[in-house]
């Protein structure tokens, strides 16, 4: 393929998977009003996605909102006599005073009964993870990670086949680093950087050592071959920090040549 070309094909397939969230959301919200039969047993919660940094079972109790100290409130967006939208809270107690706080929100955004929305929120009320069932096929295809607010990372499933194949990450709310799993086998294999919001170059892995063998630069097109150590030290294979073969912010997709950053 073209130089040129590939880097033009990554920046697009880039935009579309960043567009992908917020078009099908707004879909579902206009579509779903004229369902009238649910399709899915009332409650129920998408299948987790495999491959991803923090395992979402262990937040999903907090969605429960049993016992005491814990209130859940129930929405019917539709009518229909069935919640759409379930909020849980819990009572937290902070220098001496008790208040209530969000820890969970679940919403059905197509009315078939199945959450296609969980959020889950810290004892202080900030978001912290957020995990989307794009395709409403029962199974999470995006789970987003918050910091301070703003989404941090972002893991994604484009093929849905349960699997996470891109992670991609933020900085001030722009997109720097995007990370690909091409071969399917749970690790990336090709590293995007940017810079303000542009595509500056790719790094590829071309014989599966999860290390770059080859960047590609968008200012002049050009293309280089990276220089690999005759050894690899620790923290050099591109596994990152997620325990089940996803990628973590100390990956490979650096360079290896003199040049540099």
């Amino acid at each position: 393929m073209n130089r040129g070309k590939s880097m033009r094909a990554a920046k697009s397939l880039t935009i579309v998977s960043l567009l992908f969230v917020p078009v099908l959301v707004l879909s579902a919200g206009c579509n779903g009003k004229n369902k009238k039969a649910k399709t899915a047993k009332e409650g129920d919660v998408p299948e987790s996605m495999k491959g991803t940094a923090k395992s979402i079972e262990d937040d999903r109790m907090k969605c429960q909102g049993e016992g005491k100290g814990y209130k859940v409130e129930n929405l019917d967006l539709n009518h229909d006599t069935v919640p759409d939208v379930k909020k849980v809270y819990a009572t937290v107690t902070k220098y001496d005073i008790e208040k209530e706080v969000m820890i969970c929100r679940e919403a059905d955004l197509n009315f078939d009964g199945r959450k296609d929305i969980i959020r889950y929120f810290s004892d202080e009320g900030r978001p912290l993870r957020e995990e989307l069932d794009m395709d409403f096929d029962g199974k999470i295809d995006v789970v987003n990670y918050f910091e301070n607010g703003k989404v941090v990372k972002q893991e994604m499933d484009t093929n849905f086949d349960g699997l996470v194949d891109i992670w991609n990450y933020f900085a001030e709310g722009q997109l720097v680093r995007a990370e690909r799993d091409s071969d399917k086998d749970g690790k990336p294999d090709i590293w995007e950087h940017y810079t303000g919001g542009e595509l500056k170059r790719i790094g590829y892995d071309v014989d599966g050592d999860g290390k770059v063998d080859r960047w590609e630069r968008s200012e002049e097109g050009e293309e280089e071959v990276a220089e690999k150590p005759a050894e690899k030290e620790e923290g050099e294979s591109g596994e990152g920090e997620s325990g089940e073969g996803g990628s973590g912010e100390g990956g490979s997709g650096e360079e290896t040549t003199e040049e540099g950053g």
